[in-house]
């Protein structure tokens, strides 16, 4: 079962941002009075950490500030929390790469498409699958020994 900080850590990584780039980013939305200090931001980022390692959650409005930095459902998470709290397995279909749903699909710009749920991987989207098939392949490639090629008449 997929934890809450756990979704929050793959959209926020899907997102492309550090846990101290998603703090100050969070800092910068218009809903902002004042400039924040490093140090609150510093704050900010040591709760971020505290909730993607499930120690302390994010309230409901952190959620839906966090929401407009970062690809994620609050009911999502709010979900996960409560199920979790109740001690149940979540039936939400979330990939375990990027933590899309069905609701949220990885939209793809090269391909001008979303993503679907794989065939061969239930828990991953056809988008993460391609990725670890290409990581996998890049693995095996760096590993490969160089050919050798004898010239003819060199032996």
């Amino acid at each position: 079962m997929m934890s809450p900080g756990t979704y929050l850590q793959l959209r926020r990584t899907a997102a492309g941002l550090s846990v101290l780039a998603t703090a100050s980013a969070l800092v910068e939305l218009p809903a902002a009075l004042r400039r924040a200090t490093s140090r609150e931001i510093n704050r900010i980022a040591e709760h971020l950490h505290a909730a993607e390692a499930d120690h302390a959650p994010l309230t409901l409005p952190q959620t839906r500030l966090l929401s407009g930095v970062i690809a994620l459902q609050p009911h999502i998470y709010w979900s996960l929390l409560t199920t979790q709290a109740a001690g149940y397995t979540s039936l939400l279909h979330i990939c375990t790469g990027c933590g899309c749903t069905d609701t949220m699909a990885c939209a793809d710009p090269e391909d001008f498409g979303s993503c679907a749920w794989s065939q061969n991987q239930p828990d991953l989207c056809t988008r993460c699958e391609a990725e670890q098939l290409d990581a996998l392949l890049a693995s095996v490639a760096a590993r490969a020994p160089a050919p050798h090629f004898i010239l003819q008449g060199q032996f």
